[in-house]
């Protein structure tokens, strides 16, 4: 894969010192080291899976990091988002990421996109790397990236973590399986089920993606890769690891035919959220506060914002334990949920019009946050 890019950078005196304990290694030595030199990856998302990946990476000297994410750093990250510290709160996840891996290697030249992977962008952000590594707990853009990723011939390194269980597998190599193969159709959201109120060991993330970083490296150095067409799975509480085998099924031409449908189910989703939800701006919310017409919700785990005044804060997990409460707020006023990147107060929605619960979205993407 790194054959054409090899000799682009050369080993200097500070790379002996820096990288010796990699080249006194007779499977990697000076022209593995050199691989790795010249080596791009992108990072989709840049939370704890993200944390361990790059920041073991970018000490091994991975050239070109890039890190695309648009969130912004709350203190419940900290506990499991290793490459943040509290006086990061309140700030971009790429800034500070990029921030405190240039003091781990200022070599590595690190790419940062402020957005989310959609399919107008991802084509031409991916197609300048070698390798992906999948961080993203966003499963609609994990379908984007296996469409996309798969077109472009990039390998992924597909890394997943829930409460005190951890997924990964290798995706795109060498004609091997796909996220696809794995998880045929985009999953109903279920409130219940989903990632987002779950909880997770805080430990957990650094396990997993630390076996991603050593695929990557695996990879880059042309080493054996034992997880293709394989998926291994970790329960850190008994800390069993299995695996278990991938068909590849959509590959082939077939593999495309689906794509189309995954667009499709993509785009009903869409569609059944505004159809079934209300969704408005920050200037009527205030209209309707102004006329004591509404109650407000914030979806998080803190007051993040400047809404603080007669407003209830719910987890994602909580709302399922007070169905009762909010059907008598829904009864007296507009109930209204919010949250910092509206994923959050949609599914908390969906998950109240399933028990009959009325409410409406607030839009907070173009409202500046304090």
């Amino acid at each position: 894969m790194f054959e054409k890019t090899i000799m682009n950078k050369s080993i200097t005196i500070e790379d002996l010192n820096r990288y010796a304990k990699h080249l006194s290694l007779s499977i990697i030595g000076v022209n593995g080291q050199q691989r790795i030199n010249n080596a791009k990856v992108i990072c989709i998302g840049a939370g704890g899976l993200a944390s361990a990946t790059l920041l073991y990476l970018c000490a091994a000297g991975i050239g070109n990091i890039g890190i695309i994410d648009n969130d912004y750093i709350e203190l419940s990250n900290l506990h499991r988002q290793v490459i943040y510290n509290t006086y990061h709160i309140n700030q971009l996840k790429i800034d500070c990421a990029k921030q405190e891996l240039l003091k781990i290697n200022p070599k590595c030249k690190i790419d940062t996109y402020n957005s989310i992977l959609s399919h107008e962008n991802s084509i031409s952000i991916i197609k300048k790397y070698d390798i992906i590594i999948d961080c993203t707990d966003n499963i609609i853009v994990r379908y984007i990236l296996s469409k996309n990723s798969l077109f472009l011939n990039k390998v992924i390194i597909y890394g997943a973590i829930s409460q005190f269980h951890g997924q990964v597998g290798i995706f795109n190599f060498q004609g091997g399986s796909t996220y696809k193969d794995l998880y045929p159709f985009v999953p109903t959201i279920d409130l219940e089920n989903n990632c987002i109120s779950e909880g997770v060991l805080g430990i957990l993330p650094g396990m997993i993606g630390i076996i991603q970083a050593t695929e990557v490296m695996k990879i880059i150095l042309g080493l054996r890769i034992s997880l293709n067409n394989k998926l291994m799975i970790c329960n850190s509480l008994n800390m069993k690891f299995r695996e278990i085998n991938i068909d590849s099924r959509y590959t082939s031409f077939q593999y495309y035919k689906w794509l189309v449908v995954d667009h499709n189910i993509i785009k009903n989703i869409v569609i059944h959220l505004e159809h079934k939800i209300p969704i408005i701006s920050y200037a009527k919310y205030q209209d309707l506060r102004q006329k004591n017409k509404c109650q407000l919700c914030y979806i998080g785990y803190h007051k993040e914002i400047f809404f603080l005044d007669n407003n209830i804060i719910f987890t994602l997990s909580e709302i399922q334990f007070s169905i009762n409460r909010l059907k008598e707020l829904s009864c007296e006023k507009i109930l209204i949920l919010c949250c910092k990147t509206t994923i959050k107060s949609l599914l908390a929605s969906i998950f109240l019009y399933k028990k009959n619960i009325n409410t409406i979205v607030m839009d907070l993407t173009n409202v500046q946050m304090n």
